[in-house]
């Protein structure tokens, strides 16, 4: 808890409930409205192996939640013309390739709605993640043993 969170707050009970009964066993949240934070508050266990808690600068998987933020953006790019949903991801990331030639024709949309059929990953690196600034393009450089 912190000196924004309001605990007479309907959000702060639930989050709380979340925490304590699941489905989640920690959490951060900020929300804010008019370009001002709101509420924001931490809550639950960041490590059940040291006991810490969940403070303000925990750091957590990106999982799914990113898919909304590079969504946005990209969307915000086409808008300006920047980005054509259309157009190879090989246009805008050079680096990105794969073993299987077919990659040079999947296109942003693709992308965006899971249809290019680019293979699931199934080592998600949950017990050994990576924060440092090069670990989201290590990924992606990664993929091209597919």
């Amino acid at each position: 808890m912190n000196k924004d969170q309001n605990t007479e707050s309907p959000l702060h009970g639930m989050l709380t409930e979340f925490v304590e009964n699941g489905p989640f066993t920690g959490l951060a949240v900020g929300i804010v409205k008019n370009n001002k934070i709101i509420f924001t508050g931490e809550y639950g266990t960041a490590d059940f192996s040291t006991g810490d808690p969940v403070v303000r600068s925990t750091l957590f998987h990106q999982a799914s939640v990113s898919k909304t933020f590079v969504v946005t953006a990209i969307m915000q790019l086409v808008e300006r013309g920047k980005v054509n949903l259309d157009s190879p991801i090989t246009k805008y990331l050079s680096y990105f390739k794969m073993d299987d030639e077919r990659y040079r024709h999947i296109t942003v949309r693709q992308l965006m709605n899971h249809t290019s059929g680019m293979p699931d990953e199934e080592d998600y690196a949950w017990d050994r993640p990576e924060y440092d600034e090069q670990s989201l393009e290590r990924y992606v450089k990664n993929i091209r043993r597919h």
